[in-house]
């Protein structure tokens, strides 16, 4: 069973391994780079031509309110938390799977592996709306700024 468990994990290191070293294109000036699915902490608080943060000033400064500015940069941590969760939702589901069908019979695990799996998918389930309204107010608040 461990050997068994070890060879999965090598395989999905090395499956995820090669998909982060695989070529991409790349786009010129793109400030909305992501990694991972994760959106970099300064969405939505650049400007577009050449990519460069926006000033916060107080009480509406040169390019963006101070509230805005720490606001979007908040949300936006907030946002990559949801995601590392939801990849630790995602690992929760397969393990729970892995125990479900490695029970071999046994009521007591086929239950574990039963309630790993739904616990993983309510908890996949509030990561993904949690990140959906997070990204929601974030775009509301660079977009009532009105700043190119």
């Amino acid at each position: 069973m461990k050997k068994l468990l070890i060879t999965f994990l090598i395989a999905t290191i090395a499956w995820a391994g090669f998909g982060l070293l695989s070529p991409t294109t790349a786009s010129a000036a793109s400030c909305d780079d992501s990694f991972l699915g994760f959106r970099p902490w300064y969405y939505g608080i650049t400007k577009d031509p050449d990519c460069t943060l926006k000033v916060p000033g107080v009480n509406g400064g040169n390019d963006i309110e101070l509230s805005v500015f720490i606001w979007a940069i908040i949300l936006n941590a907030l946002s990559i938390l949801f995601g590392i969760v939801g990849y630790l939702a995602i690992g929760f589901l397969i393990y729970g799977g892995f125990m479900y069908v490695m029970a071999r019979g046994d009521p007591s695990r086929i239950a574990k592996g039963k309630n790993t799996v739904i616990r993983a998918i309510i908890g996949l389930i509030i990561c993904i709306l949690a990140s959906l309204i997070s990204s929601l107010i974030v775009n509301i608040i660079t977009e009532a700024t009105h700043i190119p």
